[in-house]
């Protein structure tokens, strides 16, 4: 994690509302996916809470075996805005099997 998110023992990770973990918990997020931005990020610009790195987006997946779901995985890098397909596809292949 970027210092921005990292700070104060994760603090901002754990609290508060995502666009993601809102997805996952509505049952909207199926599969690897584009988040354009990233929410918490966002606020740590907003609020100047540190060095974000150049991580601004990432994609998300949820983690499941069958029909259990066990949460998400987010996925980014510094500077990048887009997941291609087949970028997408690995990260579900990987999501797979952490679930299993």
């Amino acid at each position: 994690l970027p210092p921005a998110l990292a700070h104060n023992q994760k603090q901002r990770m754990c609290q508060g509302t995502c666009w993601c973990v809102n997805k996952y918990n509505n049952r909207q997020l199926n599969k690897a996916t584009n988040i354009m931005e990233c929410k918490r990020i966002e606020d740590a610009i907003i609020e100047k809470a540190g060095k974000t790195c150049g991580l601004t987006h990432h994609a998300t997946v949820p983690l499941r075996a069958g029909q259990e779901r066990f949460g998400i995985l987010n996925i980014g890098s510094p500077n990048k805005t887009h997941f291609k397909k087949n970028e997408l596809a690995l990260l579900e292949a990987v999501a797979y099997q952490i679930g299993t």
